[in-house]
């Protein structure tokens, strides 16, 4: 029997990787959906930054314990249009979601929703990553989903505002 090797970091890591952001993903729509009911708390919150520091973790153990095999100078580039290629199409239904509920809280809802599609965008990412995670690699992905997080904040808060 042979293990697949989701995205070169190795088996372990590479399927803790890609374990923890799909969590990470339900986790912060669940969240962003729970906080957008008016009068009820953000109690799961606690998971989500939970979530969000193991997923780090195992990210930053599979770059320190694995040795990152070559690869070409623009691999690394890929990944950024990658996560926007698949974060911003999901953001749409989550928008349109979001908007039926009429949340109090629009900024920190879409916050929460916007970690949430990114998690999952970079959850697709570690299934078809081809090299393993290096610290500029990483840095991209970051990067990648810190725009997914700044565009849902930016697009997603004021169409899901209540208006009077």
């Amino acid at each position: 029997m042979s293990w697949t090797n989701l995205n070169g970091a190795g088996p372990f890591w590479g399927a803790l990787e890609l374990a923890m952001t799909a969590i990470l993903g339900l986790a912060a729509l669940l969240q962003a959906f729970e906080m957008s009911i008016a009068g009820r708390s953000p109690r799961g919150l606690p998971w989500v930054k939970g979530c969000l520091l193991a997923w780090l973790g195992a990210s930053f153990a599979g770059i320190m314990l694995e040795a990152a095999p070559a690869s070409a100078p623009g691999d690394r580039l890929y990944c950024f249009p990658f996560l926007l290629g698949a974060g911003i199409p999901m953001m749409l239904p989550v928008i349109l979601a979001l908007r039926r509920t009429r949340t109090l809280q629009p900024g920190r809802t879409s916050l929460v929703a916007g970690l949430g599609i990114a998690a999952l965008a970079a959850s697709l990412l570690a299934v078809c990553h081809p090299f393993a995670l290096s610290m500029v690699d990483f840095a991209m992905h970051l990067a990648g989903m810190a725009s997914i997080v700044l565009l849902m904040v930016g697009i997603g808060q004021r169409w899901i505002a209540v208006r009077p």
